[in-house]
């Protein structure tokens, strides 16, 4: 499980890492300031919609994909920057010094620097295709609506919902 971060793009890292290791993000336990967990999650949520592209990306700077707490941070970067619109400078010395700040990952910080600062240059993001639905619902959800209503609904869920409401914990 994630600890709490001071800073919003290492908790979204660490969201990222936890969900494409098998967790629920609504599981995860709710600790930390609200406004540092509200932009993580809304920043994992926008790296989830979009790993398919972000991957691509770092895939043509990647020889091999690094650890996936490394990859985490990569992630959110790339889809911060392309995907939001962020300062490609402010989000690179973020990474940066999100993986020199953890032992486990100081030594990629090099790498996150040279892949981030190339990936900042990518054009086309829009022209990407959206992240696809896992095989196994996407597969039924085409046996029983076809291949256009899947693909509505895969378009629809990256686009996001225009409003997002969360309880507070205990409410």
């Amino acid at each position: 499980m994630p600890q709490p971060s001071a800073d919003p793009r290492t908790l979204a890292a660490d969201f990222v890492l936890a969900v494409t290791g098998g967790a629920m993000l609504s599981d995860l336990p709710p600790e930390g300031d609200p406004a540092i967990r509200a932009r993580a999650t809304r920043l994992a949520l926008a790296t989830l919609r979009n790993l398919s592209r972000a991957d691509a990306v770092l895939g043509s700077f990647l020889k091999k994909p690094p650890a996936p707490p490394v990859m985490a941070v990569l992630r959110v970067a790339v889809v911060e920057m392309l995907d939001q619109g962020a300062a490609p400078h402010g989000v690179v010395n973020a990474a940066v010094t999100a993986l020199r700040q953890n032992p486990h990952t100081e030594h990629a910080a090099g790498l996150a620097n040279a892949v981030l600062r190339k990936a900042a240059e990518v054009t086309g993001w829009e022209q990407m295709p959206v992240q696809k639905l896992p095989g196994w619902l996407g597969r039924r959800l085409k046996a029983a609506y076809g291949a256009e209503a899947v693909a509505a609904i895969e378009a629809a869920h990256h686009t996001g919902a225009a409003l997002d409401l969360t309880l507070k914990p205990g409410v």
